[in-house]
């Protein structure tokens, strides 16, 4: 199915295969925000919860709209954006400290913070992909103001807002890993007096796809469903 966008872009959506389980229509939550930073099995999270039968948020549009929040602190058309599906990932929910206000406006929402084995094994994915990125030509530009995502300027405004760019040189590693261990702390931190709301999930670990069912109240026969992730595509 095609869809037309403002501005003239054009949008085809295809349809996901599912899972032999699927989502719980008598589950205690209404959203599920998956706050781990980009290039932490966010594209993994994305397919599961489509196989799973979930509504999943159009990524590109929130990518657009997060301007609104990093640069005004503005909401309003974001929650809009919200209320069009059950599940978001990547931009803006991977933002430092953009939970802290999901979950004060969503009060039965649940939140699931994805991890990589270390800060380190997470860098290097991030500076990999980037490479990778460069190589086909999908940015058309090394420095965060020319490139070409979505729109020349969003990756200058996304890299000043999550990594304090310029001011901290582009990949500086230390930088990085720090603002990396800083979310996780902090959302562990705000999720302290609610742990109930929050999963930490590292989508290599033994039986991750069964700790995700767990915890989205989903029934499954263990026996039949695969425990891990191995099958999807890892980001």
């Amino acid at each position: 199915m095609k869809v037309n966008l403002p501005g003239g872009w054009k949008l085809e959506l295809k349809r996901t295969p599912s899972m032999d389980v699927r989502k719980n229509p008598d589950a205690s939550f209404d959203k599920v925000f998956f706050i781990g930073l980009n290039k932490t099995a966010t594209t993994t999270m994305y397919h599961t919860a489509q196989m799973l039968g979930f509504k999943v948020a159009n990524q590109t549009v929130g990518e657009v709209l997060s301007v609104d929040w990093m640069e005004e602190g503005r909401f309003d058309r974001l929650e809009n954006y919200i209320a069009t599906a059950e599940v978001f990932q990547d931009v803006p929910f991977s933002l430092p400290g953009f939970y802290k206000e999901l979950s004060a406006r969503y009060p039965k929402a649940k939140f699931v913070l994805t991890l990589r084995d270390t800060p380190e094994q997470w860098f290097n994915s991030t500076v990999k992909f980037h490479q990778k990125q460069m190589a086909k030509g999908t940015f058309g530009a090394e420095l965060p103001e020319d490139v070409l995502y979505l729109y020349k300027g969003w990756a200058a405004t996304f890299a000043k807002y999550a990594f304090q760019y310029p001011e901290v040189p582009q990949k500086d590693k230390n930088h990085y890993i720090a603002v990396y261990n800083q979310h996780h702390a902090d959302v562990l931190a705000h999720f302290n007096s609610q742990p109930e709301r929050l999963l930490v999930l590292n989508a290599a670990e033994q039986g991750a796809l069964h700790q995700l069912l767990d915890f989205l109240e989903i029934s499954y026969d263990s026996a039949k469903t695969p425990a891990n992730f191995a099958q999807y595509k890892k980001t």
